[in-house]
């Protein structure tokens, strides 16, 4: 992966993760409804990706980087969610494979960095978005000393590009892998 002089995944996620876990009152996380997919986010950098995304509020969007979050409800024990969909060049060489342990050790090492401590772990082979070959990872990210919350990516190469689709969200709630790969496969290449 090349640097393309914006954060990193893993900075993004957990300050963003750190402001948010202080609105969620630590109650009970209930899985909830998948919501529903009516909101496109672009990005251009890197030839580009549209992703079809919840309406939630939009709290930065630029060329390479969209960052969407919806608030707590505690009355419906609904947690917090942050999503971040990220656009960057990947060069893996014809014929070799995608490296996703380094593509995983590259987000986490960029939370180390910043003082987080952070696991993430390469899971099951993602092929549900077209023109692209994935992998889902998962993890947590602490939030301070005693604050967890969950993160559950979606990382697609294809046409020169990585494009992650991350889903941050109270430690308690085990729904952000489902609402990751459900965004993920909203996925096509190029930019309108």
């Amino acid at each position: 992966m090349k640097p393309t002089g914006r954060l990193p995944l893993a900075v993004v996620i957990a300050a963003l993760a750190l402001a948010l876990t202080s609105a969620w009152d630590g109650g009970q996380a209930r899985a909830a409804a998948p919501p529903t997919l009516d909101h496109t986010v672009t990005l251009t950098a890197e030839g580009g990706a549209t992703v079809r995304t919840p309406d939630w509020t939009s709290v930065r969007q630029d060329e390479a980087l969209a960052i969407l979050e919806q608030l707590p409800d505690p009355a419906q024990k609904r947690p917090f969610y942050v999503l971040v969909v990220t656009i960057e060049a990947l060069a893996t060489p014809e014929g070799r494979p995608v490296p996703w342990e380094k593509i995983r050790d590259n987000i986490v090492a960029a939370a180390v960095k910043k003082g987080r401590t952070m696991t993430l772990e390469v899971g099951e082979a993602f092929g549900a978005a077209d023109g692209f070959e994935g992998r889902a990872m998962s993890g947590r990210a602490k939030t301070g000393e005693d604050g967890e919350v969950r993160i559950d990516v979606v990382a697609l190469a294809g046409g020169g590009r990585l494009v992650t689709v991350s889903v941050v969200t109270d430690a308690a709630y085990d729904g952000g892998a489902a609402m990751a790969s459900a965004i993920a496969g909203t996925t096509t290449a190029g930019a309108p």
